[in-house]
Order: structure tokens, then C-alpha cells, then sequence
């Protein structure tokens, strides 16, 4: 379960994501629990280790790295897709101390999905371990592989959140 602390920290993202005007989705899924809580601008369910951010932009990215924080010695891996109107390094910046590796895919469904490579690449250039991936699920079942225990963060674009959705 979230600490009181991480909660806080998440809901004082998503008020200043929302008042700056910002979109702002977040789902959180972790194993062997149900329904936890709905809070006026997220629905958090408990059901998986994995978490679901909407973040694609700047502001975004830095309220995503604040809320990693709180998860202390947990080993985080995020799987990344963002759109190629994006600037990939201005929202990889904020995690090179916050993430154990990094999966990069193309969005599906997507024509102006930025170049899983292209991520990749500029993740290593932060000193983040990052490789790509097929896709959604192969990107899961690869750090599964690697880590049962890890915590999963999807993020960098609202159409792949929607996919990750769809896929259920």
C-alpha cells in the first residue's frame, strides 16, 4: 500500500498539474488488492506492480519523478513511448536517479510515435540503463524476466496509456 507520504506527494502533483492547466492520468495497480481509492482528479486501483502516468511533458515528468521518490529502495523500471512531437530530453532528464532501467516501444496505433531507439538512446546519454522492446507486452514480460518484484511505471503519452488499456 502507499504511504500516507506518497499519497501526498501525488496528490499535490496532480493539483499542480491541474492548475497549471495540465492533463493529468494516473492509475496505480498493485498486486493481490482491489479498489483502494478515488480522489477527486485520479482513480487509484490496487490489483498489480504496475503504475500507469499519462506524463508527456516537463511538468509532467517532474511530478512523476517526486512521486518515485517516496517509493524508496524499490527497484522502479519504466516502459516509455512517447509521441515524436515531444522532446524526449526534457522529459528523460528528471529520472536518471529514479529509475532502475528503462524499456522504450513504439506507441501502438500511432504513426507519429517517436523511434524506440531514438528514446533509448537519449536515455543512455543520462546514464539510464534503457534497450528497446517489441512492445507492451514483451516490454512487461522482459522486466518480469528480470525482476518479479519490480515496480512497473508506464508512461510518456496518453495514446499509450490507452493502449496499455486496451490490452486488458
Amino acid at each position: 500500500m502507499m504511504s500516507e507520504t506518497a499519497l501526498m506527494v501525488l496528490e499535490l502533483a496532480g493539483i499542480a498539474l491541474l492548475i497549471a492547466g495540465l492533463p493529468l492520468a494516473f492509475l496505480y495497480f498493485k498486486k493481490g488488492m482491489g479498489l483502494f481509492q478515488k480522489l477527486n482528479w485520479t482513480i487509484v486501483f490496487l490489483t498489480f506492480d504496475l503504475i500507469l502516468f499519462g506524463a508527456h511533458n516537463e511538468a509532467a515528468a517532474e511530478a512523476v519523478h517526486k512521486f518515485l521518490e517516496t517509493l524508496k529502495n524499490k527497484k522502479i523500471y519504466m516502459i516509455l513511448g512517447m509521441l515524436n512531437t515531444k522532446d524526449p530530453k526534457v522529459f528523460l532528464k528528471h529520472f536518471s536517479s529514479t529509475i532502475t532501467a528503462l524499456k522504450t516501444i513504439n506507441i501502438p496505433n500511432q504513426d507519429n510515435s517517436q523511434d524506440p531507439k531514438v528514446l533509448a538512446k537519449v536515455a543512455n546519454e543520462f546514464g539510464i540503463k534503457a534497450n528497446t522492446s517489441k512492445g507492451i507486452t514483451e516490454a512487461l514480460h522482459e522486466i518480469a524476466n528480470e525482476d518479479p518484484n519490480a515496480i512497473i511505471i508506464i508512461t510518456g503519452s496518453l495514446y499509450l496509456m490507452g493502449e496499455v488499456l486496451n490490452l486488458n
